[in-house]
């Protein structure tokens, strides 16, 4: 995938090398980061309006943080909250932007598995991490994302 609108090109090989190209040409305000609205996800928000969640005592992961702002709603919900990107530039802009956070903003890769977090999580939260990588891979994410929730 190559145009004007969306100049990177995804890898069937290696399809997550294109995340740190995009937030290496972004910056911390999420100019140039086509998902980052800087607040919490809508459609989460909207989750939450209909799903309420206690934190307190628990552990959260996110996968596939981006600029970091879901985390931060659940930490703002007692969560002890882990979050997670492939691409190590968007990790250091929510290190950036969020400097008085406890959320574990930390590098990893989704496609490799992690074994220290099989069964740690009370809630994991995935918002467009899916549907950005070639549908070969759908199947290998799904079942790594399933095997981080406790339950």
């Amino acid at each position: 995938m190559s145009d004007k609108k969306f100049p990177y090109k995804i890898s069937e090989t290696e399809p997550t090398d294109w995340f740190e190209e995009l937030y290496n040409d972004a910056n911390v305000s999420g100019k140039g980061v086509p998902w980052a609205t800087m607040d919490t996800h809508t459609l989460f928000k909207k989750w939450l309006e209909t799903n309420k969640l206690d934190g307190k005592g628990k552990t959260a992961l996110v996968v596939g943080c981006g600029m970091g702002d879901d985390a931060i709603t659940l930490e703002k919900m007692g969560f002890e909250v882990t979050a997670f990107d492939v691409s190590g530039k968007a990790i250091e802009y929510c290190q950036e932007r969020f400097k008085d956070s406890t959320v574990k903003f930390v590098t990893a890769d989704l496609l490799k598995e992690i074994p220290e977090w099989s069964r740690q999580f009370d809630f994991v939260l995935e918002i467009y991490t899916i549907q950005a990588l070639p549908p070969k891979y759908e199947h290998q994410v799904i079942e790594q994302i399933g095997l981080m929730d406790i339950y």
